[in-house]
């Protein structure tokens, strides 16, 4: 089903919308967290350049933060946190969060972060599918269109979203831009 046979607005005007709500709520984080109101339970799910540079900043915000990693970025992240560095400073952020390497049914979120490459998320739509948690939102470049995500987690849970910054990861740093 095409999302735009659903509303008279077409993909872009939605995702435009999309990215409006994520940061509505993105906002308002940040603000309980500034007022030392309660953290909401955030999970990035991908740990690559922009993955750990969301995570990296919601941590240091004072949310709780979980990173599902694999692998030796994994092992990067329990042991070291997220290392975050701007490009141009020679200042190094080290942020710890929780990291997990798979997720469960049961493992409620307050919102999935979903930031990967969109070759990758074929992979993981499954997963999601079976989880709870309410607010899912993608962080992908696609030209594809959504329909499949949106019949995997449902219209209701679907949020969109576009990376708002870029970098590279290299010996278990980021330095972003």
């Amino acid at each position: 089903m095409d999302l735009s046979e659903q509303k008279p607005w077409g993909t872009g005007t939605i995702a435009a919308i999309a990215v409006t709500i994520l940061w509505a709520h993105v906002s308002g984080l940040l603000k309980r967290a500034l007022k030392g109101e309660s953290e909401m339970r955030i999970l990035v799910y991908g740990a690559g350049v922009i993955g750990s540079i969301f995570a990296g900043k919601l941590a240091a915000s004072r949310q709780d933060v979980t990173v599902l990693a694999r692998g030796k970025r994994f092992e990067e992240l329990r042991s070291n946190g997220i290392e975050l560095s701007a490009h141009g400073v020679h200042r190094n952020e080290i942020i710890p969060v929780n990291v997990i390497d798979h997720l469960e049914p049961d493992d409620l979120f307050d919102y999935i972060i979903v930031a990967m490459q969109r070759t990758q998320v074929d992979s993981v739509l499954p997963i999601l599918s079976q989880n709870c948690s309410r607010n899912i939102v993608f962080v992908v470049n696609t030209a594809a269109g959504y329909d499949q995500w949106v019949q995997a987690v449902g219209r209701e849970r679907l949020m969109l979203g576009f990376p708002s910054a870029g970098g590279e990861r290299a010996d278990g740093k980021v330095v972003y831009f």
